[in-house]
């Protein structure tokens, strides 16, 4: 958990004297019942006005990581290290990381995970949550697991170098970028708005339960 009031940086005079508090933590990590004392204190701003900033959306894909082909569709650059992918700016809306989660949790099962930042502009309510049923992440990023038998020699060994971080989308030339697009849209495994609008409810309960700090249904 990570709590924040104020910054040093920030002026109490300009403030007059009134801060917002921040609380940020992983809720898949965290453990409620140990913790159960901290968040009946919490209780006592229950009525207090809270919105949301922001949050980050997991999506577990069964299947291995070395037949993943992510690319941006906005441009973002693609950086690996090791066999994990990151696009965009850590913090940032729209950031995106993919990595070996079985390797990770160290059961040798096929899990990719897709970790997805949402970071709004303006501050959220949970009604104005509610209502939103995409976050464009299709129209951002295509994330296919493919066969590369299933293409060509030279299409197959273009996706084995963007796939191993040895080529990027912006390398070739406009035309054999919109050839390598189509070729991995036809092929589009997964749809992650499509998975978040089938947990939306979870989520949304979820995040309601946390603002109006109820921890005997978690």
């Amino acid at each position: 958990i990570y709590i924040g009031y104020r910054h040093n940086g920030e002026n109490a005079k300009l403030q007059k004297e009134r801060f917002n508090m921040k609380i940020e933590f992983n809720p898949n990590k965290h453990d409620y019942k140990k913790f159960k004392m901290f968040w009946l204190c919490l209780a006592r701003f229950k009525d207090y006005k809270k919105s949301i900033k922001g949050m980050d959306l997991a999506f577990d894909i069964k299947k291995d990581i070395s037949e993943c082909v992510p690319l941006s569709l906005t441009g973002k650059t693609m950086n690996k290290f090791k066999s994990t992918y990151y696009f965009g700016t850590r913090g940032k809306d729209g950031y995106l990381k993919i990595y070996d989660k079985g390797a990770e949790e160290g059961t040798g099962e096929e899990k990719t995970r897709i970790e997805y930042s949402v970071k709004f502009s303006e501050d959220m309510t949970l009604q104005l949550l509610k209502g939103i049923t995409s976050f464009g992440i299709d129209y951002q990023y295509n994330i296919s697991f493919i066969d590369y038998e299933k293409y060509d020699t030279e299409m197959a060994c273009i996706l084995y170098a963007i796939h191993s971080g040895f080529k990027s989308l912006k390398d070739f030339s406009r035309r054999k970028r919109e050839k390598i697009k189509k070729a991995l849209e036809d092929t589009r495994t997964i749809t992650l708005d499509e998975l978040y609008v089938k947990n939306r409810k979870n989520i949304v309960k979820q995040i309601q339960d946390i603002l109006n700090f109820k921890i005997t249904s978690i």
